[in-house]
């Protein structure tokens, strides 16, 4: 396990009840499946209704001004009455909804709970991708997608199927929402100002062969689409943050146990309220910094799988400017002057294009560490979809390498450290990612 501080020591569908569905209607109707239930299918409701997977609305009551939620058995009823509702081990839960300790045998959106006296989901929902908060309290899908036969329930944009086997739907749309684009798998809204599109992709995250062990095993991961940040958040663009009462300024590095001479040594390498230095990196952040910022800018810290992404591509390359090995026109480190530390800090942003990314990201080798949104723990062994790691660990996720660095292993796209996330150093920084569609 790689750790310490990074400066001195390297630092949960309708249930497919059909089955039992099929069973119960044999028994009371003589058939699979009797003439009333055959034709009791309505295809005609709004694009906000969820569908089964025969295309027929799923309708929910409303159940008074809070998101409505549908009763389930008792967990005490009858063997039959459990079985017929999807109990006995199978959830009965629709279209992203859930049944936990806070929704006591209600299916309410994720983040609400059950309020018996108004007989109805309360709170504010977690809508699942695709879906946003109606104000009914429930989830429906966002503007300018659909749910129909084609889409199984799911909300897609128009002229998309949903594809069981992905997860996911899929196909060009036939048309978008205004301020939209149409691109290969979906709509993808316009990049924001100093973001790049990453488009959705599959890639091999992780090293075969020499690395470290955490970066093993290697594992197929399959990306939706997203935005990050062409380079790392400067100074002058933290300032915006730190004027607006939003963010916190830091000149100063922090750690547990750190000395007051460590901290007056370490320090003057922060690039905060330094003149000249208005475009290089904003180092000397926390993890809580970083998230402070990019959710004021309206977005998030990139997962440790978009990173890798954004930083190799889907070709396995070593760097992000491909396999030969680093040099001063590539990155910002201390490989070319020979020591640790030789190069004396960071560089402004953007300062060796030969080194950027198959996307066209900047300084994503050297420069600073990155801080990503995941906590740090040991890879999965399968192939994943948008994963977002561990959901506890003792340290956040850093990439990248930095400025420090003269070790070529240290600035290799697949590295990977961590670090307490109240900790604030010289070679750490971060940028912002958001989804695109």
């Amino acid at each position: 396990m790689k750790a310490g501080r990074v400066l001195r020591f390297g630092l949960v569908s309708v249930v497919a009840s059909y089955g039992l569905g099929l069973l119960l209607g044999t028994l009371s109707h003589g058939g699979p499946m009797g003439r009333a239930e055959a034709q009791s299918c309505n295809r005609s409701c709004a694009s906000s209704v969820p569908r089964d997977a025969r295309g027929c609305c799923v309708e929910r009551p409303s159940g008074g001004s809070g998101g409505g939620g549908r009763r389930r058995p008792p967990r005490d009823a009858a063997p039959s009455v459990r079985e017929q509702h999807g109990w006995g081990g199978v959830p009965a839960c629709e279209g992203g909804t859930v049944d936990n300790a806070d929704t006591r045998g209600h299916c309410c959106w994720p983040g609400q709970y059950w309020l018996p006296s108004a007989n109805s989901c309360q709170g504010a929902p977690r809508c699942p991708a695709g879906m946003e908060a109606q104000s009914n309290g429930d989830c429906g899908c966002a503007a300018g997608m659909v749910s129909n036969a084609d889409t199984m329930g799911q909300c897609c944009w128009p002229g998309q199927a949903w594809v069981p086997s992905q997860r996911q739907c899929m196909g060009r749309p036939s048309r978008c929402p205004a301020g939209f684009e149409r691109g290969a798998n979906g709509c993808d809204s316009p990049a924001p100002a100093g973001m790049v599109l990453i488009p959705g992709g599959r890639f091999q995250m992780g090293t075969a062969s020499g690395g470290d062990d955490d970066e093993r095993p290697v594992h197929e991961v399959t990306l939706s689409s997203y935005y990050m940040d062409r380079t790392e958040v400067t100074v002058s663009a933290y300032g915006e943050c730190v004027r607006a009462g939003r963010c916190a300024a830091r000149s100063a590095v922090d750690w547990p146990g750190i000395s007051a001479a460590d901290r007056t040594f370490y320090s003057q390498y922060c690039n905060w309220g330094v003149s000249g230095r208005e475009a290089h990196p904003m180092n000397c952040v926390s993890w809580d910094d970083a998230v402070a910022y990019c959710g004021w800018r309206g977005g998030r810290l990139p997962t440790e799988a978009e990173w890798e992404y954004g930083a190799r591509g889907s070709d396995g390359r070593v760097y992000p400017w491909g396999n030969e090995g680093p040099s001063d026109r590539r990155l910002q480190w201390s490989g070319g002057c020979g020591g640790f530390g030789c190069s004396g800090g960071t560089a402004a942003v953007g300062s060796h294009a030969s080194g950027r990314s198959p996307f066209g990201l900047e300084d994503m080798s050297g420069n600073v560490w990155e801080w990503v949104s995941d906590w740090y723990g040991a890879y999965p062994s399968g192939a994943v979809r948008d994963p977002s790691g561990p959901t506890s660990g003792d340290g956040r996720v850093l990439r990248g390498g930095s400025w420090l660095y003269s070790d070529a292993a240290g600035v290799r796209s697949a590295n990977r450290f961590w670090y307490e996330a109240s900790n604030r150093n010289v070679n750490v920084g971060f940028r912002c990612a958001r989804g695109a569609n």
